[in-house]
């Protein structure tokens, strides 16, 4: 019987794991010698619903079309930092909860101006009920199925999960409304060029 419940957990794990992203990620990272610097200007406006200014990130005046990567990467962290610590996004790993990223959405929400928040006990009751369909009766922490379950429910509000891609993780999310969707992927498209 022991050998039959293993197979079951087991099964149940390789379904949650299977799970595909339902959200957009985006490649911001710097080409030297390509990038206008310009983009992360309004990248920044679209993340931060307008409330910032890239005048925030000193080393972003550094930057230019010729920087290498290594100063990519101090402004990027720079950046990442200040919209970080200003509630604009928010860093997911392995040991945040549903309920910690439902409190960081929702962070994230008041810090763009949105009056409304996500429901942290009905999100956590769709993660549970998504988790219980694979065959998992118990609360565990999976950052696909975490952000999947948020993206749909920002959805409601014709808003868009989206997380940011450093060259290294994805880890860093943000929200912006769906109508900014394509001009997101086109200045992907121009970073690039």
């Amino acid at each position: 019987m022991s050998l039959f419940k293993k197979k079951n957990t087991e099964n149940s794990y390789e379904k949650l794991l299977q799970i595909p992203c339902d959200y957009d990620g985006y490649d911001i990272v710097f080409e030297e010698n390509s990038t206008d610097p310009e983009i992360y200007i309004k990248i920044n406006y679209i993340i931060t619903n307008g409330k910032t200014d890239m005048k925030n990130v000193k080393s972003f005046g550094s930057l230019s079309r010729n920087s290498d990567l290594e100063e990519f990467y101090t402004f990027y962290d720079e950046w990442t930092e200040f919209l970080r610590n200003s509630g604009f996004i928010f860093h997911l790993d392995n040991d945040i909860s549903i309920g910690d990223f439902t409190d960081g959405i929702n962070r994230m929400l008041k810090a763009n101006g949105y009056s409304f928040t996500a429901d942290k006990s009905a999100v956590t009751e769709k993660y549970k009920n998504k988790l219980d369909e694979t065959g998992i009766n118990q609360m565990i922490n999976y950052d696909i199925l975490i952000v999947n379950t948020l993206a749909a429910e920002l959805r409601r509000f014709d808003l868009e999960l989206i997380d940011l891609f450093n060259g290294f993780d994805n880890c860093d999310f943000a929200v912006i409304p769906i109508s900014y969707v394509e001009t997101m992927k086109s200045l992907e498209e121009k970073i690039k060029l």
